[in-house]
């Protein structure tokens, strides 16, 4: 704003000097500075609609697969309600997603194991991993001046030398240091591991992430499952 008011100062100023040629071509610049500010700026809008076009297709299409998923989520559940009778117990990893969910029929001794129709007797163990991080934590260091220390030397020096004694000896008083240490952060990654009676896929990764109380939950039900396997 101040680069065009003083492109127009400098314009009055040379009509006013009668230098009406110098004056003609600094507006034809201010002109094309102009137009080329539009053209921009028309650009800049275009693109941000574009962007923002493109935002809602996104979205829009999470929103329509987050549906089908839902269908075809409830369509399995009922399908496996169906045919082992009512769910004794439902884990979700994630929300409405058949690949993503435990169902354990009791009746039946089925199990729907993140996509697989599993016989509860196919479960022969589980286990509990941990791909966890550690983010050290800041080391910070505060200094304190010991102003009584500092008194005392500015009192000293003062005595001595007069003013610049008295700032001289408050400039050598003792200084505290102490290391502030904040705690350690573990970031978790737990994944329960389930081995099961096949050749083809004898691990099935169940990813839990940080959620350290779905990860105990689904262990939990295992367990349950393994060990009544074992009275059999």
């Amino acid at each position: 704003m101040l680069l065009l008011l003083f492109i127009i100062f400098i314009i009055a100023l040379c009509f006013m000097a009668g230098w009406y040629v110098l004056g003609c071509v600094l507006i034809a610049i201010l002109f094309i500075f102009f137009v080329a500010a539009i053209i921009e700026n028309n650009k800049n809008a275009e693109k941000k609609r574009i962007q923002q076009d493109e935002l809602k297709a996104r979205n829009a299409e999470r929103i329509k697969q987050k549906e089908i998923d839902k269908q075809e989520y409830e369509k399995k559940k009922s399908e496996l309600i169906d045919k082992y009778g009512q769910i004794d117990k439902e884990i979700s990893i994630s929300e409405c997603n058949i690949n993503d969910v435990i169902w354990a029929f009791s009746k039946a001794s089925r199990i729907w194991l993140i996509g697989n129709d599993l016989p509860m007797s196919s479960i022969l163990s589980c286990n509990l991993s941990d791909a966890s991080k550690t983010i050290k934590g800041k080391s910070t260091i505060q200094t304190k001046t010991n102003t009584g220390n500092m008194a005392k030397r500015a009192v000293v020096g003062g005595v001595l030398l007069g003013g610049a004694g008295a700032l001289a000896g408050g400039a050598t008083a003792k200084k505290d240091s102490t290391i502030i240490q904040e705690n350690d952060k573990v970031i978790h990654d737990y994944t329960v591991l389930v081995n099961i009676d096949s050749l083809s896929t004898p691990i099935v990764r169940l990813q839990c992430g940080t959620n350290g109380t779905l990860a105990n939950e689904i262990i939990g039900l295992l367990n349950v499952i393994i060990n009544r396997n074992n009275k059999r």
